[in-house]
Formats: structure tokens, C-alpha cells, sequence
């Protein structure tokens, strides 16, 4: 609003009286004048002066106390588990300046805590497993401890601790890498090996087949073709093997499919 008026008392600046400033200066007359600014405010609840300033002009706003944790209508996920996890205590909070609160500057300038052997299990079950924390992996539960804590084969403590985690165990699951490609069996006698495999998306006959069971022998490279459902189940196809493959040739020592 004063930026027209401030802009007159820079260096090298010629005053010129124009409309812009006239109408700033009877602006901030019209503001200082009008009757809610100028009440006093209620002394006998708690309030704040905030100010801020830019490069054109300086505001203050007289606010109300401050919100505490509890009256906080809208939390993220990791607020919220902090203050799921400090309800469980009864607390009351209170503001400390920071000059005075000497022993937390203290522990915060602390970089790494070295802890006597038989605290260690705790401290990792804070890390990974405590109010705060969501049952990380390896990684994020190293990361956590190496912020504030140092001991010897630390890596190694904490991927035992995870692995006998019974939390992790029932709630993640684990896919074990696949394994190098191992060369079929070369088959010595017809039948004996077979490949299975379904062709798809055709066009519905007028009995409503769509799909085609392929089978083929794996020593011969004869085939069969077998007409069915797309929508047929293990029972139907298992049906449909019997009496179109194991009728013929016998029971197959390997069946291999994808």
C-alpha cells in the first residue's frame, strides 16, 4: 500500500507528486483511522504479534494462541503416529526457551551416542520396531541409527534384528530371485516328456469354443490340438489331457508349461 510513498525516499529518486502517491497517502490515512484497528486488544487471553517484511512494504497481524498437537484437525501419516504414539503418556506441554533448555541443545549437538552392549536391543527395536517407526527394512533402520548412535558391526546387528522380526515376516512377503536357466532333460522315448501351452482370443465357434489346448511331444514334436473354453478351469483341462493325450500315449514323466 506505502510502496508509491516509499519509492519517493530512494537515492536518485525525483520527488513527483502524482496520483499514485496521493491515493497511497490518503489510503493509509483511511486505514489508521478506521475504529477496529485502533481497539485495544483483550489482555486477559494469550495472543501473538507475527510481523513480516518484503522489499516494498512491512505487515503485522495480531493472532491468537497457538495450536497445540491435540486440536489439529487435519495430521500426515508420520504426525499422526506421533501423536498416537505421545497420547499414550500424560503430558502436559509447555514452551521453554531455548537459552534455558540447556540440557536438550546439548543432546541435539551430540552427533553420536555410544551405548554400553546390553542397551543395543533396545535401541534397535526402537529403530525399527518402536512408536515411531513403521517396521522399515535393512537400509531405512540403518539410516535411522546412524543419525544419533555408532557401535561396532552395526550393519550386521541390525540385519539379524530385521531378519527375526515376526512382524515383518507375517506382513511382508518375499520373493526369492530367480535362479539361472537350467536346460530341459533331453527325453529318450516318445511321450515320455511334453510341453503344454493355450492358444487364445479366437474367433467362438458355434459350440462356444475359443481356445485351442496345445500338447506337444517334446522327443517327436507331434502335436495335439484340442478345442475348449477359455474360461474352462484346472478339473476341465486336467479332464480334457486325459482323454485326448493319456488315452493315446500314456502317462507323460514331465509336463512343462509356463
Amino acid at each position: 500500500m506505502a510502496a508509491p510513498l516509499n519509492e519517493l525516499t530512494k537515492k536518485n529518486v525525483p520527488f513527483k507528486w502524482e496520483n499514485a502517491q496521493e491515493k497511497a497517502f490518503q489510503d493509509i490515512k483511511e486505514k489508521l483511522t478506521h475504529a477496529p484497528l485502533l481497539a485495544l486488544p483483550d489482555f486477559g487471553k494469550t495472543f501473538e504479534i507475527e510481523c513480516d517484511a518484503s522489499g516494498i512494504g512491512i505487515g503485522v497481524l495480531m493472532e491468537g494462541a497457538l495450536k497445540y498437537i491435540r486440536s489439529q484437525s487435519k495430521l500426515s501419516h508420520r504426525h499422526a503416529k506421533w501423536v498416537e504414539f505421545i497420547e499414550s503418556f500424560s503430558y502436559v506441554i509447555k514452551h521453554k526457551k531455548g537459552k534455558e533448555n540447556i540440557v536438550v541443545d546439548a543432546l541435539l549437538r551430540s552427533i553420536w551416542k555410544l551405548h554400553p552392549k546390553h542397551r543395543m536391543e533396545q535401541i534397535l527395536f526402537e529403530a525399527h520396531s518402536g512408536g515411531l517407526m513403521g517396521h522399515f527394512g535393512i537400509s531405512k533402520t540403518l539410516g535411522v541409527l546412524r543419525e544419533h548412535f555408532h557401535w561396532p558391526k552395526m550393519r550386521r546387528d541390525v540385519e539379524k534384528f530385521v531378519e527375526k522380526c515376526i512382524v515383518c515376516h507375517k506382513a511382508k512377503s518375499k520373493l526369492n530371485p530367480h535362479g539361472l536357466y537350467m536346460p530341459l532333460p533331453i527325453p529318450s522315448v516318445p511321450w515320455e516328456d511334453v510341453s503344454i501351452d493355450f492358444v487364445l482370443g479366437l474367433t467362438r465357434s458355434k459350440r462356444g469354443r475359443d481356445s485351442i489346448f496345445v500338447v506337444v511331444d517334446r522327443f517327436s514334436k507331434m502335436a495335439h490340438f484340442i478345442v475348449c473354453h477359455k474360461v474352462d478351469d484346472a478339473s476341465n483341462i486336467a479332464n480334457l489331457f486325459f482323454q485326448e493325450v493319456v488315452r493315446l500315449h500314456g502317462m507323460p514323466r514331465m509336463i512343462v508349461l509356463d
